[in-house]
């Protein structure tokens, strides 16, 4: 089954979000009947960023156009609307993206985006359920699993929030462009008899484009509340982690040092480090399109609405935080060593896979500290210069 047709079947909220991104940006008649010709297009392939790019994009949308255009003349001769449909969309992808293919593809390919993830929540109940429902894990650790569950359910509605967002300021700037097109016929034709009818245009774009401002401002509003209510559960979650199950298997570490019986929970905690440390990255990345989003296009808003400085803050801080508390010494010397006995012992980043340091692996160097240095307190000048360990 094609996307489209899963497509079709969304309900509900779905529905709805579906509706907002077929606005003013991508005819929803040419959607339909190409479906399947544009499901089997490289967009992927194309770098929007790229100006080099820009041949590619205009092969694609006029290999489009000429699909739409075989579509009309093979419409029935009874289906007057849908051949006029078509044909006006054909005038409306050619006035709106002939300028800028490169806006085409970036616009189709958010469609395309949006439109999987959609039919993915739709397709899995379980992915979209209310943070109240019961959480199908089990056993001691179940309680953390069902708030990891609620943090990757949280990423992935908030980055579908992002697309659509995305979709309707990319929809903002075609109608800028067109109220700029409009401005320049008017000043061509002043005095003419088309000239009402271009004021009047002009004044429906100019309300368009306010009631898009307002949309767009409540949309990443709304979107920075979301973001705030993710960073503050991850905080939360990232707190178990590290000050209770991490925290308990150093103290556990240092014990079997004396002979009690240590049961190695390092894997499972590197677990739940790496889906911490996915989280927080995914809501980075999605921070850092929003602000990219913003520099596009400025829309003022009170200071104290601002949220989105505080939340690169806050989650700069907890990955900050969770590099440098999952940096462990795994394996510890011998608490009693005797002169000239070899020993060995072992450090590990709990997150080194996420953050992808094998790439370039970091030189560590280690230090054993006597006894008797131990008990000195380190004056506070030198304490940047001290050694800590997990032991």
């Amino acid at each position: 089954m094609s996307l489209w047709e899963k497509t079709q079947r969304l309900q509900g909220d779905a529905l709805d979000q579906l509706r907002n991104v077929y606005t003013q940006c991508f005819p929803i008649e040419v959607r339909h009947y190409c479906a399947q010709w544009i499901e089997e297009q490289p967009w992927e392939g194309v770098d929007t960023y790229n100006n080099q790019h820009e041949k590619m994009a205009t092969g694609l949308l006029k290999n489009l156009l000429k699909e739409v255009e075989n579509k009309a003349k093979h419409v029935s001769p009874t289906d007057f609307v849908t051949k006029m449909k078509l044909e006006e969309a054909m005038a409306y992808l050619r006035e709106h993206y002939g300028r800028s293919p490169l806006n085409f593809v970036q616009i189709t390919r958010n469609m395309l985006e949006t439109e999987k993830h959609l039919v993915e929540l739709a397709e899995h109940p379980g992915n979209i359920t209310d943070a109240s429902a019961p959480s199908t894990k089990t056993g001691p650790n179940g309680p953390l699993m069902q708030q990891f569950e609620l943090l990757q359910r949280a990423t992935k509605t908030t980055d579908s929030d992002l697309n659509i967002l995305q979709h309707e300021q990319e929809s903002f700037v075609i109608l800028y462009q067109e109220k700029y097109q409009i401005e320049e016929a008017l000043a061509r034709q002043a005095g003419t008899p088309s000239e009402p009818r271009l004021r009047q245009r002009k004044e429906q774009v100019d309300q368009n484009l306010s009631q898009k401002a307002n949309s767009i401002l409540e949309k990443r509003m709304h979107l920075a509340k979301k973001h705030l209510d993710s960073i503050q559960n991850l905080e939360k979650v990232q707190n178990v982690v590290l000050n209770e199950h991490l925290m308990s298997w150093r103290r556990n570490q240092q014990l079997s040092g004396n002979g009690v019986p240590f049961f190695n929970n390092l894997d499972q905690i590197q677990q739940w480090c790496e889906m911490l440390g996915d989280v927080i990255l995914q809501n980075r990345q999605q921070l850092q399109r929003v602000e990219s989003l913003r520099t596009q296009l400025p829309i003022p808003m009170e200071p104290q609405q601002d949220l989105l400085p505080s939340l690169n803050a806050k989650i700069t801080a907890l990955l900050s935080s969770l590099v440098t508390s999952t940096f462990i010494v795994e394996r510890q010397p011998p608490q009693v060593m005797k002169v000239s006995n070899k020993f060995s012992c072992s450090v590990r980043l709990l997150v080194g896979n996420k953050l992808n340091v094998h790439l370039t692996p970091p030189k560590v160097a280690g230090t054993i500290i006597r006894y008797l240095c131990v008990c000195v307190p380190f004056p506070s000048h030198n304490l940047r210069g001290a050694v800590f360990t997990s032991g």
